[in-house]
């Protein structure tokens, strides 16, 4: 492998990777099942945890929403929920896979290829062995996208694509179940957008609801929230 920076430059001699360069890159692949939880309407939750740094996260498979992700010492939790429909069967079966920064990227192969490194700090930036994020679309919406049967659906003929959610957020309320001094409450998750990424399609739609208990560090209760937008990342995953 080569141990010193260059730059590489495309036919119009713009600079595509030098030593200032950084993308994420594939650190995590695995499959989990979504069963229904206790409490949960229409709704599964999984929750899953990680070593990671700055992860991004990309599902693939039946519908889901990556709820919350948090910090969690040296990694992180994810909260995915997955929809549940009557006339599909359980438990939900979900693609993850995890991106983070491009030193913790899992090597594919132990081939020869090409490393570029940053000269002030030898740290890399680049290497032909990891597979990076490739974002190729991008997908908005808000509530009204999706109520009443609403949905938004893609397609990417010849590529494998998965959705990134660069936004999680939802229609939510919140009732008091114990005013004590950290009060708890009853977070009813009404209405989110799923996303489902199956080989060249992609879709967003209605979620259903889910409910757990939250508690909150001041007696201040959380204000409920019926509008949102929603903004997913559509990622090229082909020949990975």
């Amino acid at each position: 492998m080569a141990d010193y920076g260059i730059s590489i430059v495309n036919d119009q001699s713009e600079i595509l990777v030098n030593g200032s360069y950084e993308n994420l890159c594939l650190r995590y692949k695995f499959n989990v099942s979504v069963d229904e939880s206790p409490g949960s309407a229409t709704g599964y939750t999984k929750q899953f945890s990680r070593q990671c740094d700055t992860p991004a996260i990309v599902l693939t498979g039946d519908p889901a929403f990556v709820r919350l992700i948090e910090k969690d010492g040296n990694g992180f939790t994810f909260y995915v929920i997955a929809n549940r429909s009557d006339d599909s069967p359980n438990p939900k079966n979900i693609t993850v896979w995890i991106f983070d920064k491009p030193r913790y990227g899992e090597k594919f192969n132990t081939n020869y290829g090409i490393q570029v490194l940053n000269p002030s700090n030898n740290s890399t930036i680049f290497d032909s062995r990891n597979k990076y994020l490739r974002i190729i679309d991008v997908i908005s919406g808000d509530r009204g996208d999706i109520i009443n049967g609403g949905s938004i659906s893609r397609s990417y003929p010849g590529r494998i694509v998965g959705m990134l959610p660069a936004t999680r957020q939802a229609g939510a309320t919140y009732q008091i179940l114990n005013p004590g001094s950290i009060p708890t409450y009853l977070l009813t998750i009404n209405i989110f957008p799923v996303s489902s990424a199956n080989s060249d399609d992609v879709r967003v739609e209605r979620g259903g609801s889910s409910v757990q208990q939250v508690a909150n560090s001041t007696s201040e209760q959380p204000a409920s929230k019926e509008d949102f937008s929603f903004l997913y990342l559509v990622v090229d995953l082909t020949n990975f």
